[in-house]
This record gives structure tokens, sequence and C-alpha cells, in this order.
């Protein structure tokens, strides 16, 4: 039971490889599409220079509030949102795997 519940406790850290590149990408998006520059796609992750990445990467751990007029940002604002969330939940999961590991 124990040796489970330990695999369940490490193992969302690959969704966490796959959830912070995916939050860092639609925040960048999002703040790209709010100055009205152009996105180039994933290669805007690698180009530390801008200072979207910059603001999204100050920015990471905290939702995007608001409501925009146009729909388009709106549905990448959601988007950035709910993985956002999704992250969270995952660190949630693993801190009660983890309290559930200290009692046993």
């Amino acid at each position: 039971m124990k040796e489970t519940l330990e695999i369940l406790a490490f193992g969302p850290f690959g969704i966490w490889l796959i959830l912070i590149p995916m939050i860092m990408i639609m925040k960048i998006k999002y703040f790209k599409a709010i100055r009205h520059n152009r996105y180039h796609g994933t290669s805007d992750l690698f180009s530390f220079l801008t200072p979207e990445w910059w603001i999204a990467g100050i920015t990471f751990g905290f939702p995007i509030f608001g409501k925009e007029e146009n729909p388009e940002i709106e549905k990448i604002k959601t988007s950035a949102n709910k993985r956002l969330f999704a992250f969270y939940g995952t660190i949630i999961f693993q801190i009660i795997i983890v309290g559930i590991l200290t009692m046993i």
C-alpha cells in the first residue's frame, strides 16, 4: 500500500513537465494578444528577452482576472486559467498523498 501511494505522490511530476510549458505558452500568447503583437508559436517560449516572456514568468502562479471584450482573447485567458487550475489540482493531490504517507 505504501509503495502504491509513493508512486501516486511522485507520478504527477510528469504532469508538471507538461503543464508548466502549456501554461507559459498560453500566458505568452495572452500577453502578446493584448499588446497586439504577433504570436510566433512555441518558439516564443524560448525567447527569453521578450517582455511578454518575463511578464508571463513573473505572473506564472496567478490566474488572469478580468473580462475581455475580444472573444479570442477571452478564450486564450480561460484556457490559461484552466491549465493553471489543473496545475493547482495536481499540487493539492500530491500534498494530500504525502500527508497520507506521513500518517502511515
